[in-house]
């Protein structure tokens, strides 16, 4: 299960930007999604402990990513960086039900 991670200011807001600008479909990822799942997995190596199975799948998927520079993603590459998108998304943005 996915657990609320702060990477401490100004880190974590400045991940949290990259994660947002993730590119998850074609036409927007030919845009710079290379780029930005390259920043994205340089900023999180060595914050994710990757022996966590979820944490490794998330890093080899951003370094995927991060390796079409110079070709299309798979239609399956781009649905896992949406799925890995989504699950930090979760992990970085606390719930509002568990604030006090």
């Amino acid at each position: 299960m996915s657990k609320y991670m702060n990477f401490g200011a100004p880190n974590h807001s400045d991940i949290l930007m990259l994660i947002r600008q993730l590119r998850t479909n074609a036409k927007s990822f030919a845009d710079g999604g290379a780029d930005i799942a390259d920043k994205l997995l340089y900023r999180l190596e060595g914050k994710l402990d990757r022996n966590e199975p979820e944490n490794k799948h998330i890093l080899d998927v951003l370094q995927n990513a991060a390796d079409c520079f110079d070709t299309q993603p798979s239609n399956e590459l781009l649905k896992q960086l949406l799925a890995c998108k989504n699950t930090l998304l979760k992990r970085c943005i606390p719930n509002p039900a568990s604030k006090n």
